[in-house]
């Protein structure tokens, strides 16, 4: 496939956002600046914002399902994303992505790796799919840790998450430990 006159898919997303849509913003800006460097048409931009991407999430990406569709449509010939793991943290999601883009000739650029992949070369589908089995891991290790933080938190009596409704939480102002959370 000749990449230049292509037409682009860019899709972005960000698990949690706390910067009000800024990082997914900075992605799209990123992106659109390899296509217009590379003269690709931007054919659809899609971005799912303070969604996960990992297997952990039980949050739907309905851009991620509106992109794949096109892409199996034959909507757009190069596929941006920012990194990897802006695509998916699950390893299975990531690996039916990179074969449906082997099957229809759809480039994968990478906007961090300032690289353009080619899916139909081994070497390209092998890198792309080491980042996929990477990304996964970084899930798995995140997961593994936010779950002995949390169980520290219980064994301290620490409450997990946001004051019930009704209730807040009184901390002491020198050491911000939590003192008491009370009816409201």
């Amino acid at each position: 496939m000749k990449q230049a006159s292509a037409r682009a898919a860019l899709y972005g997303r960000v698990s949690q956002d706390h910067r009000g849509g800024r990082s997914v913003a900075e992605q799209e800006t990123e992106s659109r600046a390899a296509c217009t460097l590379n003269g690709w048409t931007l054919a659809g931009t899609y971005t799912d914002n303070d969604i996960s991407a990992s297997r952990f999430t039980t949050a739907k990406r309905a851009e991620w399902t509106k992109l794949v569709a096109d892409l199996d449509a034959g909507k757009f010939d190069v596929l941006v994303l920012w990194e990897p793991s802006r695509g998916s943290r699950e390893l299975m999601t990531w690996a039916a992505l990179l074969d449906a883009c082997r099957r229809r000739k759809v480039l994968v650029h990478v906007t961090s790796h300032q690289h353009t992949y080619d899916l139909s070369k081994p070497r390209d589908w092998r890198s792309l799919a080491e980042d996929g089995v990477d990304s996964a891991y970084e899930s798995e290790k995140a997961s593994q840790r936010i779950r002995r933080s949390m169980n520290a938190g219980a064994v301290a009596g620490r409450p997990h998450g946001r004051a019930p409704y009704g209730y807040v939480r009184r901390y002491d102002p020198a050491t911000k430990a939590l003192v008491a959370q009370e009816i409201d």
